[in-house]
């Protein structure tokens, strides 16, 4: 029997999530669904629970030489519980460096939601807070862990994707998408919390371009080359036509004229 897995969100569909405004700055559930999406995407995070239990002082902002970042630090998760049986495993502390010339400005995401929230890293407060209809305004309550658990599904849907998408589907995406980009195996782990490669392998898609390259490279291979052959029609117009030749079929020590420069050349005359 298979196990029905959470799919990935491609860049297409990520994109598709701002264009419809499910996720940006202009209202309070934009940024409360910007921040729930790339907790998922930039840090790993999972389902209901670990996002339900997040505090506002693991999520930091700010600048040092290397640019503008946002900052994770892990306290408690499923692969993190601490304690003498993990004195020896490290939490998660995870500074994400964002794109200072992008048009989806996530410093700019974290330090609004921040900001209109009212949430301090210093304070004991919960991380999720509930949006307001109006403007940019959030609610002092909690984030429900009922919304909690099913906000990207509700995300997906408004946004019209189609998929089977749950919370999980944020940390497949994270994973997916260093995969598909080339990144090794250690660099994804630290990133997604995973503490073997067997773990993080179930995580792992292939993206189409790398399926055809896959089939590219297990095609037969052609013994034929082309040839781009330049012929003018009657009516004045080039046609581009391509002809098959074989090359094997060719005597090798056949030269084309031109296939010589700059050479001495001697003859010897017999009488």
């Amino acid at each position: 029997m298979t196990t029905k897995q959470a799919d990935p969100i491609s860049q297409e569909q990520e994109m598709i999530l701002w264009e419809k405004e499910v996720v940006g700055y202009d209202s309070s559930a934009a940024l409360l669904n910007g921040v729930f999406f790339y907790n998922c995407k930039l840090f790993g995070l999972r389902g209901r629970d670990e996002h339900h239990s997040l505090d506002a002082s693991q999520i930091n902002i700010g600048t040092d030489d290397k640019g503008k970042y946002i900052q994770f630090i892990e306290t408690k998760s499923k692969t993190f519980k601490g304690g003498l049986k993990q004195k020896n495993v490290e939490n998660k502390n995870i500074k994400h460096y964002t794109n200072a010339s992008s048009d989806k400005d996530l410093f700019k995401l974290y330090e609004l939601y921040i900001g209109h929230s009212g949430i301090s890293p210093e304070g004991n407060s919960k991380f999720y807070k509930r949006p307001l209809q109006c403007s940019l305004r959030f609610s002092k309550q909690n984030l429900g862990i009922n919304k909690l658990e099913n906000l990207m599904k509700t995300m997906c849907t408004k946004a019209g994707l189609s998929g089977n998408f749950t919370n999980h589907s944020g940390k497949r995406t994270c994973a997916t998408a260093m995969f598909q980009s080339g990144m090794d195996e250690q660099s994804i782990m630290l990133r997604t919390g995973h503490r073997s490669v067997q773990g993080v392998r179930k995580y792992k898609r292939p993206s189409d371009d790398q399926l055809r390259d896959i089939s590219n490279v297990l095609e037969p291979n052609c013994k034929s080359s082309k040839i781009k052959v330049d012929n003018n029609s009657s009516d004045g117009k080039e046609n581009d036509k391509c002809h098959i030749v074989d090359l094997q079929s060719q005597s090798k020590s056949y030269v084309p004229f031109g296939g010589f420069n700059n050479c001495n050349v001697t003859f010897n005359i017999r009488k």
